[in-house]
């Protein structure tokens, strides 16, 4: 045991740091690309990215901690909610796709059951995946009706996720048979608890968030209306939630890009599509960058809850 409990912190601690280098290549492949966009948005609005940023890691955090409490009946602290979110951010970089929820589920799983903890994960993503579609859609439905009103269905976005959420133990059960036992029946107990409502409500004020940054980069940077603005940002919702489903792609890389290329061709050319792509991947992988390389300095400490 003890030989076992040495090499999972020299195991989180590689993977931490493999995810870094590969946040700081990817960073340095798009630099170049989108320079004309920072250059165009000025240093108050680069600070207002960085401020946005800032607000979506923090929600991302807080999103988490309702739903592992929702299913185990445990609040973690904060610092170990961002640890396990830096984590998932640096496994989407590493090809495969899964590294990232796999090494969070072994860090949380390591003081709560593992069986709660991956009822935890797998909701935390479905919360993602369709949160950032509906938000999308929505506002791309704003854009062809021109209508702003459109946003009103935003509120019944968190409904909506956390009953789309029951479904995932029948459809696991049905074609996860080779999971064990513990496993099918732990994700078969998800239901639509108090917290898991009040993290529903949490992840689309988070998605809400990118598509508003999106939008109002655009909007900055190329001159674009409100419904030119909100067009662009459902298209890149869309690119993001492929590049979500996309787990053989690191961070969903060329399949985020191109889904939001094509998507966007109605209201902005390609060259600009392509600039924001380069400068949204600029963005949030140096975001990914600073939160893990935070993340990565801190020591686990025996006075953790989690």
């Amino acid at each position: 045991m003890r030989r076992a409990d040495g090499i999972r912190p020299l195991a989180l601690r590689v993977f931490l740091w493999l995810g870094l280098a590969l946040c700081a290549v990817a960073a340095a492949k798009y630099w170049e690309q989108s320079r004309a966009i920072v250059l165009a948005l000025g240093m108050e609005g680069v600070t207002a990215v960085v401020a946005v940023l800032l607000l979506i890691w923090f929600l991302s955090v807080v999103a988490w901690r309702q739903v592992v409490l929702a299913y185990s009946g445990e609040r973690i602290d904060l610092l170990v909610a961002a640890r396990h979110l830096a984590l998932l951010l640096l496994g989407k970089y590493i090809p495969g796709g899964v590294w990232g929820f796999l090494a969070r589920l072994g860090d949380s799983a390591s003081r709560l059951p593992a069986t709660q903890m991956l009822a935890a994960g797998l909701a935390e993503q479905w919360m993602s995946l369709s949160t950032i579609t509906l938000v999308s859609l929505v506002a791309l439905a704003s854009f062809g009706w021109q209508s702003a009103s459109v946003f009103v269905a935003l509120a019944l976005v968190p409904m909506v996720v956390v009953v789309t959420s029951a479904w995932i133990g029948p459809i696991v059960t049905v074609f996860g048979r080779l999971l064990p036992a513990r496993f099918r029946d732990a994700i078969g107990s998800m239901d639509a608890r108090g917290s898991l409502r009040v993290a529903a409500c949490i992840a689309l004020l988070q998605q809400s968030s990118i598509l508003a940054l999106v939008a109002g980069v655009a909007m900055k940077a190329f001159g674009l209306g409100f419904a030119e603005g909100a067009a662009v940002a459902g298209s890149y919702g869309l690119g993001v939630a492929a590049g979500i489903a996309a787990v053989f792609a690191p961070g969903g890389i060329l399949v985020r890009e191109g889904v939001f290329i094509a998507l966007s061709s109605a209201v902005m050319p390609p060259a600009q599509a392509t600039a924001l792509a380069a400068a949204m991947r600029l963005a949030f992988t140096a975001s990914d960058l600073a939160v893990g390389g935070l993340t990565a300095s801190w020591k686990a400490r025996r006075s953790e809850h989690v």
